[in-house]
């Protein structure tokens, strides 16, 4: 029994629990405001253009009222405001999983960027030290070797690259 606790108490710290219940506080808020959206907005513009007062009202009577027995009817009215709150709902689902979507690819892809630049650059760098020694440069090439990985090195700062001159004409 222990060990359920455990494993539970685990579960309940890893970020996605608590990312589910801030999503569902947010998700009840939203539906208030697209309950809102549609009763108040959508709605009476929508019995504007039919020329009903009220989308409610708007009923299919299968069995008229008689005495004490109520009236039995199809409420389309009512279905066609759950749709309308449906469509806003899924509609923008839709627009926040876009977005994530494609925030989760440029942030791939810039990883995968920086990270090729990066390889790139510590190839050519290895591929230049492994030329010399093969050639068997002599000790000022290897200097000015140097110099040149120091200025690439300031270029990945966001510097630009010093040139250095060592033949002074005057």
């Amino acid at each position: 029994m222990k060990k359920f606790f455990e494993e539970f108490k685990k579960f309940i710290n890893k970020g996605n629990v608590i990312d589910l219940a801030v999503a569902v506080i947010i998700g009840a808020a939203f539906g208030k405001i697209v309950t809102s959206l549609v009763n108040d907005i959508i709605t009476p513009l929508t019995a504007l253009i039919i020329g009903t007062t009220d989308l409610n009202e708007l009923k299919w009577v299968i069995i008229a009222a008689e005495g004490d027995a109520g009236e039995i009817a199809i409420y389309y009215g009512r279905f066609i405001k759950n749709i309308f709150d449906f469509l806003i709902v899924a509609f923008s689902m839709f627009l926040v999983i876009k977005f994530y979507n494609h925030a989760k690819v440029n942030f791939h892809k810039q990883i995968t960027e920086g990270e090729l630049i990066k390889r790139v650059g510590a190839a050519t760098k290895i591929d230049r030290l492994t030329n010399r020694k093969e050639s068997g440069a002599d000790a000022q090439n290897d200097a000015e070797a140097s110099s040149m990985d120091a200025s690439s090195d300031s270029a990945d700062d966001g510097e630009a690259p010093v040139e250095r001159n060592d033949n002074k004409t005057e």
